[in-house]
């Protein structure tokens, strides 16, 4: 699938070394693979229309990777539950399938404090959801605002 839109709201519990524990609810809303509809609009013999909603509800662990600069990178892993929906449309009917499946996300970015209470960032996320059928694995760049930042 392609990419359409993501939202989210992440939340650490920072101590006062370089590590924090935290949670993750997120929306992620995908486009069908135009081969993938082109296949399905063959077998169907007419157009069909495919969309992805994944709701990842993870639980993760984050460790700053300490720097004398304002540039702090950082790794990530996690894991928790994934519901994803996916929706097949086509003129005649359609279809909905909807399952909440056991993931991981691990990765890394890195933050740019802004102000002692603002920071900038992005990562570089892969997430392995293990759907019924055939595992997902889906690799994600995200840019985000961070706020109450510690340091």
């Amino acid at each position: 699938p392609t990419p359409a839109s993501t939202i989210g709201v992440v939340a650490d519990v920072v101590g006062r070394g370089p590590g924090a524990f935290g949670g993750e609810l997120s929306w992620y809303g995908y486009g069908g693979n135009d081969d993938f509809e082109k296949d399905l609009t063959a077998a169907q013999g007419e157009p069909v229309d495919v969309s992805i909603g994944m709701i990842p509800i993870l639980a993760h662990a984050r460790y700053r990777i300490a720097t004398d600069d304002p540039l702090v990178p950082f790794v990530r892993g996690g894991l928790g539950l994934y519901n994803v929906r996916s929706r097949h449309e086509w003129n005649t009917g359609r279809t909905d399938r909807n399952s909440t499946d056991l993931g991981f996300v691990a990765g890394g970015g890195v933050e740019y404090l802004a102000s002692p209470s603002i920071a900038w960032g992005g990562e570089l996320l892969y997430q392995y959801v293990a759907t019924s059928d055939e595992a997902s694995n889906i690799i994600t760049l995200r840019v985000q605002v961070l706020f109450g930042y510690p340091r």
